[in-house]
């Protein structure tokens, strides 16, 4: 392989702790992809609780805790949901100190950071590293096309400024799809090359197994997975499964994710789901679950033959590559990344975002050819072995460390 490299990636979200999506996700299955190749991987993400040092299936995994509120019993993460902005500019600091402390034992040659929220804004600005700044979809930017509404504007315009200056100064960007690198380059206006390289998956973890009995039985199972947010199409798929059942009843489908706020006055999205399956006498055909642990995703996708990712926009989300990894179709939207992964009418099938319609249209099609179903299924787990394998994508990640190591010179 050549050089072993000690690399830091800095990510608050990292399982099992804080798996709250995909960069949790694309951390976790980066840093062992990292260590199976040979490198030394240190992971600094976020704790409730003490911070602690552990080892995790040989990657080391530092645990930092949200900086306090001086002259207060409060911590920035207190106040997270109404005033972001404060809470990310004291995090970067204190990531940028950790940096430093762990660095004297570690020896760092890399360091691998988040565009989300700036969480790199200290490290990039002193510039003491090679840094590569991963784009996930910079929050501020969700904020400004209407996808995200947790916080308020000010705190957009500020920690959009961190994360601008951290994508805009680091040593390499790397993006997850060629989309995603040119909606940050129009919006940033980022006049760099960003390198594209697409997310990773455990190819091991998540593949193939045999279907259980239902599905033998002539049922066709459709799963979705994901959080019930709008942005995400949760009210799109409701839409569509009363319509979807008045032309084949033998369609049922599982839906797994954390309720959140509805629509159309509703209090909760899975109030707004119930209202459209009462009404329409479908609730017996739709089973709806909290999210569940990691490690058993796998067993859940080979208990479904397609999923729905009907998202009003996604850079690449990771239910996307754990559904083809397991040799499932897809049928994803064209808003965002997922047509860089889903090769339309080859492994899945492309619909418009915001159109239940269309939604049915391909749930319906992919249901009633069992043979179409086979050969999607079977050309994601090929496509998801050849591209998205963990190790095969850190291997590229590796050459972009090494070109930033190169550009930014020896670390001083």
């Amino acid at each position: 392989m050549g050089k072993t490299l000690n690399i830091c990636i800095v990510a608050r979200e990292y399982p099992p702790e804080t798996l709250w999506g995909g960069i949790g996700t694309f951390t976790y299955n980066l840093a062992q992809g990292l260590k199976n190749i040979g490198h030394n991987v240190d992971v600094l993400a976020f704790t409730f609780g003490d911070e602690t040092s552990c080892d995790d299936n040989g990657v080391t995994v530092h645990r930092i805790q949200s900086p306090r509120v001086p002259f207060s019993n409060k911590t920035y993460w207190d106040y997270v949901h109404s005033m972001l902005s404060p809470f990310a500019f004291f995090y970067s600091c204190k990531v940028r100190n950790k940096i430093e402390e762990f660095h004297q034992q570690r020896k760092y040659d890399v360091i691998d950071l988040p565009d989300h929220i700036g969480e790199g804004f200290f490290t990039v600005r002193r510039n003491r590293f090679p840094t590569l700044v991963r784009l996930y979809t910079p929050l501020s930017l969700i904020g400004l096309l209407g996808l995200h509404k947790t916080t308020n504007s000010l705190d957009y315009y500020l920690f959009g400024l961190m994360e601008r200056s951290s994508i805009k100064n680091s040593t390499i960007i790397n993006s997850p799809s060629k989309a995603l690198s040119g909606l940050v380059k129009k919006e940033f206006k980022i006049d760099r090359d960003i390198e594209i390289i697409y997310n990773p998956i455990d190819t091991v973890k998540f593949k193939p197994e045999e279907k259980t009995d239902l599905s033998k039985n002539g049922k066709i199972r459709v799963l979705y997975v994901g959080g019930l947010t709008d942005r995400k199409g949760a009210h799109i798929l409701a839409q569509s499964i009363p319509k979807i059942l008045e032309k084949n009843d033998s369609i049922e489908f599982t839906i797994i994710g954390n309720d959140a706020k509805g629509i159309n006055g509703f209090n909760s999205m899975i109030d707004y789901m119930n209202d459209i399956f009462n009404r329409n006498g479908v609730q017996d055909k739709v089973i709806l679950k909290d999210p569940i642990p990691y490690d058993e995703l796998p067993k859940i996708y080979n208990n479904a033959d397609i999923s729905v990712v009907p998202s009003l926009y996604d850079n690449s989300p990771y239910t996307c590559l754990e559904a083809m990894s397991c040799g499932l179709p897809v049928v994803g939207t064209s808003a965002g990344g997922m047509p860089e992964y889903i090769d339309d009418g080859q492994n899945g099938l492309i619909i418009p975002p915001e159109d239940a319609d269309a939604l049915v249209a391909a749930v319906v099609r992919l249901a009633e050819d069992k043979d179409r179903l086979a050969e999607f299924g079977k050309s994601a787990r090929d496509k998801s072995v050849r591209e998205f394998k963990r190790e095969t994508v850190a291997e590229k990640i590796t050459e972009l460390y090494l070109e930033a190591m190169e550009m930014h010179g020896p670390v001083y």
